[in-house]
This record gives C-alpha cells, structure tokens and sequence, in this order.
C-alpha cells in the first residue's frame, strides 16, 4: 500500500488529498479502534490502548504513545509489521499534518513546477526553504520528473517547511529507502533543518538503523503487532 498526497494545481484547484493506493484503487481508510486521549497540555499526540486496523484485521496494538513538540520519532520494522499503518493513524488525530511519502512522484503535481508547487503553500517565494534543503533555484524551476528522487524528496521537505502556519506534526513514509548514501545524508539534513527551524515534531518510518540513530531522539520498533520504544542516547 502507498498512502498518497496530492497537491491539486490542474483546474486552478489548490487542496492536498490523501488516501491509499494499490494500482491506482484507493482502498478504504482505516479504522482507529480503542481508547484515545489526548491529555494534559505538552504531548501532541497521546495514545491509549489503540488498536489499528486494515478492514477486518488488526495491524498493530498501541499500548501507550506521547509524541511531543520537539520529537523526532522513528520507527523501525521489518515490511509489513505496520509502519505505514502507523503513520496513517497519526495523521488522523486532527492535527495540522504533512506527509512525505516514499514516492514523491505521488505527492508532487508532475505538471507543476517545483517552486510554484512550494510557493502556494508559503504564500510567498519559498526559495529560503528551498535553499535550506539544498535546492537552487535552476532545480527549483523544474518539473519533478527532471530531479532526483533525493532532489524531490527535499522538495517535499521544503515544502512543509515553507508552510504557513508550520505543521505540527511532519510524517516520512520510508524516505530515504531507495536512495544512495550522499542522498540519504541529504534528506536527512534537510529534515534536521526544517525541525530547527519549525520546531515541528517529525514521525519517520525507515528501514536503515543507521538513518533513525542519525536523526532521531527515539526509536519505535513495531514487531508482531506491538510498539517498542527505545530512547536514543
């Protein structure tokens, strides 16, 4: 399953649109099952006895989850034990959200360019933000297509770096997984940079250990259908 943004420009329409993917069939979105509280005045995020589910099948169990402001999370897992599902549940907590998927060829409009794309969430340029995650403006000006995956992966970055008001919360969906170890360093940097600046708490889902003890400051591990957190030194 790929969970999908879209920034709609075709039409004149701006509004980003979200769902699951398989062979272009958006699939039912999924239930969030149990007890959730969001109490007290710092966690962001605070999950009680949380069941996810896909349809009729229970994904993974949440015992009990804060995320706070100045967090970044990531969460490891071997393929399918629910790292996608993971993410889909947070962005439903009704927070001001930005998802960065693993493909961003599904969440940057491909008769877009770059900048344009950047601008109408900043409401001005958005060349700082672009500049921060390492994007001239020449790459800027280009369609997503003519860049890399790494370069459109720090276009998305700098996208939600770029909007205003800055989101609370900043979900990555695996997105360094299929890019060489000069982009990987790059992508994290640029989402090192937009937690400095914003401050928002970021949620990453990876497979490389080396990535979440490069960035994060703890660590889920998601193993037959539970949640392990571990806190980084």
């Amino acid at each position: 399953a790929l969970v999908c943004a879209w920034l709609d420009l075709v039409g004149g329409r701006e509004s980003w649109q979200y769902g699951f993917r398989v062979q272009g069939v958006k699939l039912p979105v999924m239930k969030l099952i149990g007890k959730k509280e969001r109490m007290g005045d710092s966690a962001i995020v605070r999950l009680r006895d949380v069941d996810v589910s896909a349809g009729e099948l229970t994904v993974l169990h949440i015992d009990k989850l804060d995320i706070f402001p100045k967090d970044i999370v990531a969460v490891m897992g071997q393929s399918g034990s629910g790292k996608t599902s993971f993410l889909r549940t947070l962005s439903q907590q009704g927070l001001r959200t930005s998802f960065i998927m693993q493909d961003t060829l599904a969440c940057l409009n491909p008769l877009v360019r770059c900048d344009r794309q950047v601008r109408i969430l900043a409401h001005n340029s958005g060349f700082d933000a672009l500049e921060a995650c390492g994007i001239s403006r020449e790459q800027a000006h280009r369609y997503p297509m003519e860049l890399s995956g790494g370069q459109r992966q720090r276009v998305a970055i700098a996208a939600a770096l770029a909007t205003k008001p800055s989101p609370s919360l900043l979900l990555a969906d695996e997105p360094t997984s299929s890019l060489d170890p000069i982009a990987t360093l790059e992508v994290v940097g640029a989402l090192q940079k937009l937690h400095e600046r914003t401050q928002t708490a970021i949620v990453i889902a990876t497979h490389d250990e080396g990535v979440a003890r490069k960035i994060a400051t703890r660590i889920l591990y998601l193993e037959s259908g539970t949640v392990e957190e571990r806190i980084c030194a």
